[in-house]
Order: structure tokens, then sequence, then C-alpha cells
């Protein structure tokens, strides 16, 4: 994947705000062009267990993709991740990773609270958030 040339996400991202337990308020997002017309899960999705990963991933800068291995692509079917630090408007930091299964995410910040992602199609997903502590330390998924 060719990273844009500018540190805002690209634009034809559909956004939708959320809030999480905690009740802090952050967004998911994908490309509009990418939106499956259908929700339905198979019967291999609904088979796929549950998983409860330990991770540290960091803010770094724009689009410096981390390809991953052992645990995050096999279990939790992420490819790749970035974790930015880009001083948006609204949210400072904006969490990006491509998948190959559905699942339910959660990603877990260092202060404790969680970012929900249903990715009910495979491929690029966003999330922009604000926290005191953005480095990504727990996925879970169902």
């Amino acid at each position: 994947m060719e990273p844009p040339s500018t540190m805002e996400p690209p634009s034809d991202i559909e956004w939708q705000t959320v809030q999480t337990a905690n009740g802090n308020e952050f967004q998911f997002g994908f490309k509009s062009t990418e939106q499956s017309t259908s929700q339905t899960r198979t019967k291999r999705e609904i088979a796929r267990e549950d998983f409860d990963i330990s991770v540290r991933w960091e803010p770094k800068t724009w689009y410096d993709w981390v390809e991953d291995s052992g645990d995050v692509r096999s279990r939790a079917a992420i490819t790749q991740h970035c974790v930015c630090d880009y001083r948006g408007t609204n949210y400072r930091y904006v969490l990006l990773i491509e998948n190959t299964e559905h699942y339910n995410y959660g990603f877990w910040d260092e202060s404790g609270d969680c970012y929900s992602l249903d990715t009910y199609r495979n491929g690029q997903h966003y999330l922009r958030y604000n926290s005191d502590n953005p480095a990504i330390v727990r996925i879970t998924g169902s």
C-alpha cells in the first residue's frame, strides 16, 4: 500500500462517531467504495474462536505500516497495522488495520479504554481517538 502524500486520512473515508465503555468519543471509518452490501456472517465466521492478545503498538509517524505476525496475524487475522500521531483537528491518533477475516475487535489503549470495531468486511479499517496513553496494548475479538 502506498502512503498518502498528506497527514490526513484519505478523503473518501466514511466516519461514524461512537463512544467507548468509559464514555470517550471516537470514530471508526472505512472507504465508502469498499463498503460491503451484505453483513451476513458465514458459518466459518460464526465458528471462529474468541481471542485476547497482548501487543505493544506505540504511535508512530503517519502511515508507518507494521507487518503483523504470530497471533496477531494467525488468530486476529490482522496483516498490518499503524498507530499514527497525526494531531488532527478533533482526534490526535489514528489506528489503521488491514484484516483478512471478519471480527468484532476491541483495541485497548494503555489507559484501559477500549475502542470497538466490527469489521463486517475484510480490508482496511480506521479509528480516530484521543488518549493520554494512546499505545494499543491489547486486542480482543469475537
